[in-house]
């Protein structure tokens, strides 16, 4: 066993009991209970507070609004910090996000809500992405689970050779365009001047056909990940240049 893959062996195996499975429409997948892994992180490392413990370093709300719908989406930065036997700490910190607040319905039934837990969500989205860093529930993202189902390791290994493991989960297909155009965005935002940076924030704005979600939206629905980092590209690109998010957008 490599001894860097240590701490993440122990904890990559996750327990069914602590999962559940979720549809929202073109994003489906297995989602882990997030005290599970925090448990199990303090059962290898220590307590909370003493061995490891995490804090908010910035956050902030940015409305999104695509015209009729306007949307707010919490982000945070979380890092988390670990002690060494020498009593020095080291640092992983990540991005988390949420919806905040937004408007639903149409006509007379249109209303405004707001996320109250929105900033919690945020941070055991950051969180959750810091345990995984470290090897908590990773067959999930390795792709051990097939739907709700989970394929435990001995089944895997199958019972004659030329037995294959399951292929991770696939992207929705009809995302796969829009990832990589973002990616391309994202390589880009470094050089970008005040106006290529507001034609980039008002692309995202717009739906791909007029009738799905904005491609903001369904990036979020799509690699949450990849959102959260081009989002603070944007961010650290408009502070760069002295123009508000507002503004940029």
């Amino acid at each position: 066993m490599q001894q860097g893959l240590e701490l993440w062996n122990r904890l990559e195996v996750t327990d069914p009991a602590f999962t559940k499975h979720f549809d929202k429409g073109n994003f489906k997948g297995t989602a882990v209970d997030a005290i599970y892994n925090i448990k199990r992180v303090t059962e290898q490392l220590g307590p909370v507070g003493f061995a490891w413990g995490w804090h908010v370093v910035r956050d902030e709300l940015v409305k999104f609004d695509d015209g009729a719908e306007p949307t707010w989406i919490h982000h945070c930065v979380v890092r988390a910090w670990f002690r060494q036997d020498d009593g020095s700490t080291r640092e992983v910190e990540h991005f988390g996000s949420t919806i905040a607040a937004r408007y639903v319905g149409r006509g007379p039934t249109r209303r405004f809500m707001v996320d109250d837990e929105y900033a919690k969500k945020s941070v055991t989205d950051a969180l959750s992405k810091i345990m995984v860093a470290l090897g908590a529930s990773a067959d999930i993202w390795l792709g051990r689970f097939d739907g709700n189902k989970y394929v435990p390791p001995a089944a895997e290994a199958g019972n004659g050779e030329g037995d294959e493991l399951p292929p991770p989960r696939a992207r929705a297909i009809d995302g796969t365009d829009l990832i990589a155009q973002v990616r391309a965005q994202l390589a880009g935002i470094r050089g970008m001047d005040g106006a290529t940076l507001r034609e980039a924030r008002n692309w995202l704005r717009l739906s791909p056909d007029g009738k799905q979600p904005s491609r903001w939206l369904l990036l979020a629905q799509l690699d949450r990940d990849l959102r959260d980092e081009l989002a603070a590209a944007m961010s650290r690109r408009a502070a760069e240049l002295g123009i508000s998010l507002k503004e940029a957008a």
